[in-house]
């Protein structure tokens, strides 16, 4: 379960049954939401929204590497993160969308993501052919397909495609390993198959029941909290369903407090909006796992950055496997918005 846990809230970017009651009341209940940007009477038939993100490395400003961690085995250079959402007229031809959901003519999302960090590694033992090479590329991408708001954002198809490194570290070791995977969702009206392949090998498939409509997927994290309204007396727990976990998780969000943010967008002077700061974690007693934080835009300036509840900032901790130490965090800070 700790290593499962790790998986899910220090390597795959994001992820959400109730906690007091918020906007999706109980793992049996349709989820709902509240957007004045994401629903299907204000989107325009072309709509297209691509979000660029600078993704740095920080020690001390929201977690410090543990005094347990060398923390000169590594080293993380600028990354990036980018999202991509779109209407999509009709399903894809693929096969990707299963026959038993029957949406009409109504269109749906195409969401993709793109991660890349650039990492050093000094002085490690590796579990694969590093080619005695110790600079790597860690890459995520993400391709999505789910129902518009008023249908709850429900997920029809998922795609998570991983090359990433891993540092672990024991008390008489620190070791790097190599993960790479393809894990696909196909969800239907009342049961979701997940395949998972790893270097190319089929190892697994797998199926669970659940109600249509009641949970999201874990590609879609960032984006169902932008469409969330979470107060101090009112924390927001939503059903998410990940490669980690197979069935549905819960994931509580919190709001923490409204405060200024800087922004830093490309060719422009830095411009300051409110945000609402907010944690997210698992909602258990148990294995909750460090707090991830989540900046989501109040105001704006419509010259420059359009109040569209973006996400500003984005801390994701990162854990060591082996002993489970604080690694520090990457910041996900805004650079560029177009729609």
């Amino acid at each position: 379960m700790k290593k499962k846990l790790c998986v899910l809230l220090s390597t795959l970017l994001f992820c959400i049954t109730l906690f007091g009651c918020g906007q999706g009341c109980s793992s049996n209940s349709n989820l709902t939401f509240k957007s004045d940007y994401f629903s299907s009477s204000v989107l325009p038939p072309d709509f297209k929204e691509t979000l660029t993100y600078t993704v740095n490395y920080d020690d001390g400003v929201y977690y410090s590497v543990s005094s347990l961690i060398d923390k000169t085995a590594f080293s993380f250079g600028e990354g990036s993160y980018v999202t991509e959402l779109s209407l999509e007229a009709r399903y894809p031809e693929n096969g990707e969308i299963s026959d038993d959901i029957d949406l009409g003519n109504s269109k749906i999302f195409k969401y993709t993501t793109t991660f890349t960090m650039p990492v050093t590694y000094n002085s490690v033992d590796y579990t694969f052919d590093n080619n005695n090479e110790n600079n790597f590329l860690d890459i995520i991408e993400t391709e999505t397909y789910f129902c518009l708001m008023e249908k709850s954002f429900a997920p029809l198809y998922s795609k998570t495609t991983v090359d990433y490194t891993v540092f672990s570290q024991t008390a008489n070791q620190k070791t790097v390993s190599k993960v790479k995977y393809v894990s696909t969702f196909k969800y239907g009206a009342e049961s979701c198959t997940n395949v998972f392949i790893q270097d190319g090998t089929q190892t697994k498939t797998e199926s669970f029941d659940y109600d249509f409509g009641t949970l999201i997927d874990n590609t879609q994290l960032l984006f169902a909290i932008r469409n969330l309204s979470v107060t101090k007396n009112t924390p927001v727990s939503l059903p998410v369903v990940s490669t980690a976990y197979k069935n549905q998780t819960d994931i509580l969000v919190s709001y923490i407090k409204t405060e200024p943010v800087s922004v830093k967008l490309e060719g422009q002077a830095d411009i300051t909006v409110n945000a609402d700061k907010l944690s997210f974690s698992i909602n258990s007693t148990k294995n909750s796992g460090k707090e991830h934080f989540v900046y989501i835009q109040k105001d704006g300036n419509y010259e420059l950055l359009q109040n569209k509840a973006y996400v500003v900032i984005y801390v994701q901790p990162l854990i060591a496997y082996g002993n489970f130490e604080s690694m520090g965090s990457l910041e996900f800070e805004l650079i560029n918005a177009s729609n």
